[in-house]
């Protein structure tokens, strides 16, 4: 689940405006980093704590040329799901554990989608291409440049650039359409830039992206 299907999901339960849901979910993680920044721990009860913690100095490998690096010390966000939490989450996995266990004597027929659920999976993709589209206009070029099956690319990104789109480019890897992995920055004194890796991009990710510049 994203940001924009956490949006959506509550408006439709709530009957509330989705763009009214948005900048109150937006206002909350705000809150949230906000608090970070000013090194509290952030605590809501029944759902979790949120703490910085300081990672060491580690030794690591260039994604690009593969030489060993020094990836250097930084504070990383760490998350302890709540009490509250915890005990639902045990409930579900421990009902999928049954069931994974229980023995199996006909084998299920696949689901075949409906012409509707078809639809919807579409929309959600081109949702999700379009938002990395309107946000970030260096990476969507760097998209657009990427020709065949199984093409990749690495670039030099902003993490308050990446992290606008981090949601639509989980969702997007989670469906099989490419995949990507961040590191440090070439200029390790600039902890504001990063390395972002884009690979094994599929030929139906591209035909997507063709769809959405065929629609201009």
């Amino acid at each position: 689940m994203t940001k924009t299907d956490l949006v959506r999901a509550i408006a439709q339960e709530r009957g509330l405006p989705t763009q009214h849901v948005a900048e109150i979910v937006d206002a909350a993680l705000e809150g949230i980093i906000k608090g970070l920044e000013g090194g509290e721990s952030v605590r809501l009860r029944g759902f979790g704590q949120f703490s910085l913690k300081r990672r060491l100095p580690r030794k690591g490998r260039s994604l690009t040329t593969g030489e060993a690096v020094v990836i250097p010390a930084k504070q990383v966000t760490a998350f302890k799901p709540g009490t509250e939490m915890q005990r639902r989450l045990e409930e579900v996995l421990d009902e999928d554990w049954v069931a994974a266990l229980a023995p199996q004597t006909v084998k299920p027929k696949p689901k075949v989608a409906t012409p509707d659920e078809k639809a919807k999976a579409l929309r959600d993709i081109l949702i999700n291409i379009r938002e990395i589209r309107d946000h970030t206009t260096f990476l969507w070029r760097k998209i657009l440049g990427v020709k065949g099956d199984r093409g990749s690319f690495t670039c030099q990104i902003r993490k308050s650039t990446f992290f606008q789109v981090e949601d639509n480019m989980t969702w997007l890897q989670g469906k099989g359409f490419f995949k990507f992995s961040v590191g440090p920055g070439f200029d390790q004194n600039d902890d504001n830039v990063m390395q972002l890796r884009v690979y094994e991009i599929s030929e139906q990710f591209n035909e997507h992206v063709g769809q959405i510049v065929s629609q201009k």
